[in-house]
């Protein structure tokens, strides 16, 4: 598989890349440890080249389902916000069950003392306080 791919490699003029496969198809013939590193290069190098070629042709089918897959993850979770805060002013206690599942979807996104401050006030049944603070962080959304 190096061997081919070095020679296509070489057929496109990427002679970096061309460089790493021979070195990967070297270390498999010898049994070399560093096998893994050199593929980590390989991968790096042909990311930097989908990036690049992606200005010319668009993006590829995995930037574009990573893309929808985004898309359909934040419209999940603007949903559920948009419960959570309907049963907030409801003065719902199922509240904390939506909470549950948007807490998972928050981290990362918001700091963890805002998922903090939150969960205090749903826990804490200040639901008037906790829809003031869920209105802050919809708004970073």
């Amino acid at each position: 598989l190096f061997h081919t791919q070095k020679g296509v490699s070489a057929n496109l003029a990427l002679n970096e890349l061309r460089d790493l496969f021979l070195k990967a198809e070297k270390a498999v013939k010898a049994r070399n440890e560093g096998l893994k590193d050199i593929i980590y290069e390989i991968e790096k190098h042909i990311q930097a080249l989908e990036k690049a070629l992606s200005h010319v042709t668009g993006p590829t089918d995995t930037q574009e389902k990573a893309k929808k897959e985004t898309l359909t993850s934040q419209n999940e979770l603007k949903k559920l916000l948009l419960k959570l805060d309907e049963l907030l002013e409801l003065n719902d206690i199922e509240c904390e069950d939506i909470w549950r599942k948007v807490k998972g979807k928050l981290e990362g996104t918001i700091s963890d003392q805002e998922i903090s401050q939150l969960e205090n006030l749903i826990q804490d049944l200040e639901f008037e306080a906790a829809r003031d603070h869920l209105a802050q962080i919809r708004s970073k959304i």
